[in-house]
């Protein structure tokens, strides 16, 4: 059902500035995206074969924007890869893990298929589902 972990989302008020922290890291920006329909920019660092994407809201009243009022800057979500989201997601509601209700669906990075779950079903951890567009 999971394939492999696709990335870790990083929330940021500054894309810009959390693009130059990872820089001074020594990571490189392996891809930049500006998802209007979702108001937010993306940026992504490859680690080890690993993912991390920096998550910046385009707007004030974005709901990133009042988690980050709320909890601060940092790590957001998990994102596992799926072959086929609508079998996983059958498959996890049969398990009684539901998809979050006020959570983007549709249309991620590159075109990617995506779903969060409701954290009251995964112990208060939001979790990404993707699956590589067909």
């Amino acid at each position: 059902m999971i394939e492999n972990i696709d990335h870790i989302g990083i929330v940021v008020k500054d894309l810009e500035k959390g693009i130059k922290l990872y820089e001074n890291l020594g990571l490189k920006v392996s891809g930049r995206e500006d998802l209007q329909h979702l108001q937010v920019r993306i940026a992504f660092f490859e680690v080890g074969g690993n993912r991390i994407e920096l998550i910046s809201p385009s707007t004030e009243d974005h709901e990133l924007m009042h988690h980050i009022k709320e909890h601060g800057e940092g790590i957001h979500h998990v994102a596992f890869q799926v072959r086929n989201l609508n079998e996983a997601l059958e498959n996890f509601n049969k398990k009684g893990i539901r998809i979050a209700q006020d959570r983007p669906r549709g249309k991620g990075h590159r075109g990617m298929e995506i779903v969060f779950l409701n954290t009251e079903d995964t112990c208060g951890i939001l979790i990404e589902l993707c699956q590589e567009k067909k």
